[in-house]
């Protein structure tokens, strides 16, 4: 028996250019060269980055709301699709309805979803494929933002260690591999932060065989950890959106053959979509040659004790004044005084202080938490 071809893809969005391509036209327009790494996969697998919908729903929240038509579940299909994960930040931008039609849209299809559903034991569900007698469970979880699943509401599945560790207790002797695709990071830095680090390789440690991070809209870096592998950043798989820049118009597949004793091997498949139509296509040689040094470099830099922690200190300095603005509530006239940091030294340490004690604070975060929920109602 030859080993089991699976292929996943990063943040996939048929918006602008890619809708009426994602309805109407045919997978070799949307995938280019890159078709014959799809019809080769045994399973492939992509995470679904907005709800497909038949009417505008858009649900109040912070950032961007998006939606294709349902019919761009048909694309899915098309290009190679078995599978698409919905346990993302954007799945509920339509509420309810939003979730609902995406779920019968893509079974209409042909394509299965799992990190999503009308309540969060739904959503938990491990889809189980059996492929060439290896038994391949796909999860899917979210930080939280917009969309998460409770008992009572729709949603995304949350990232809960807890949960996870209890899935697995059930479920390890019915699974062969398991893939987990994470929605988690943040967007436009090319490394994990150190507890995201620590979470990745915590599913690993309890059974998970490959994680692969999204949501950073840019490739990152990755490591092999107990002979498993975590990507920290897949980039986009199909994402038109200006907003992204240069680098959310790169992205890798990860190729992977599972033997049937286990053993795996990969290859990351960099490419980068198309500037004048929608579509991907390959990188030049040298472009490549340079994509695939710095993703070198970056991962070899996760092994440098400290590393990791140095640079994610440096990358929150450049985010200090930004970010600040937004939790303190600044106003345009404050965040244009606080260019250079001078409202900041109007707050003084004991604000901080206090507001470090707050969000340090499991329980007070908590608390915060159903409040600002409770104001919202």
């Amino acid at each position: 028996m030859t080993g089991v071809r699976l292929l996943i893809g990063g943040d996939l969005c048929p918006v602008n250019r890619y809708e009426a391509l994602f309805q109407h036209g045919g997978p070799e327009e949307i995938l280019g060269p890159f078709l014959a790494h799809a019809q080769a996969a045994d399973l492939f697998v992509a995470n679904l980055e907005c709800p497909l919908i038949d009417q505008s729903s858009p649900i109040l929240k912070t950032g961007p709301v998006l939606g294709a038509a349902s019919g761009c579940a048909f694309g899915l299909k098309a290009i190679g699709l078995h599978a698409v994960g919905l346990s993302n930040n954007h799945i509920m931008d339509h509420g309810v309805q939003g979730l609902a039609t995406t779920l019968q849209a893509c079974a209409g299809a042909g394509v299965q979803s799992f990190g999503a559903g009308p309540d969060v034991t739904a959503a938990r569900r491990i889809l189980v494929q059996e492929v060439k007698g290896l038994r391949i469970g796909l999860l899917a979880m979210a930080e939280r933002e917009w969309s998460i699943a409770t008992p009572a509401q729709p949603g995304a599945n949350p990232l809960d260690l807890i949960e996870f560790v209890r899935q697995m207790k059930e479920h390890r002797r019915n699974l062969d591999f398991l893939v987990v695709l994470l929605h988690a990071g943040s967007e436009g830095y090319e490394l994990p932060s150190p507890r995201l680090r620590k979470v990745c390789q915590f599913l690993v440690e309890e059974g998970a065989n490959v994680v692969a991070c999204q949501h950073s809209h840019c490739v990152g870096s990755y490591e092999t950890y107990l002979q498993q592998l975590i990507v920290y950043g897949q980039g986009n798989f199909i994402f038109d959106y200006a907003s992204h820049g240069s680098k959310g118009r790169e992205g890798i597949f990860i190729n992977l053959e599972i033997q049937p004793d286990g053993r795996t091997a990969f290859d990351l498949v960099p490419f980068t979509q198309e500037t004048a139509r929608a579509g991907l296509a390959a990188m030049a040689p040298d472009q490549e040659a340079q994509f695939r040094a710095g993703l070198e470099r970056r991962s070899l830099a996760l092994a440098e004790a400290g590393q990791v922690e140095a640079a994610w200190e440096a990358y929150c300095r450049t985010r200090k004044l930004s970010l600040l603005d937004e939790v303190l509530d600044h106003g345009r006239v404050m965040r244009r005084l606080n260019r250079n940091g001078a409202v900041l030294g109007w707050r003084g340490r004991p604000y901080f202080k206090n507001l470090l004690s707050i969000v340090q604070n499991e329980g007070m975060v908590e608390t915060l938490d159903t409040l600002l929920r409770d104001l919202l109602k």
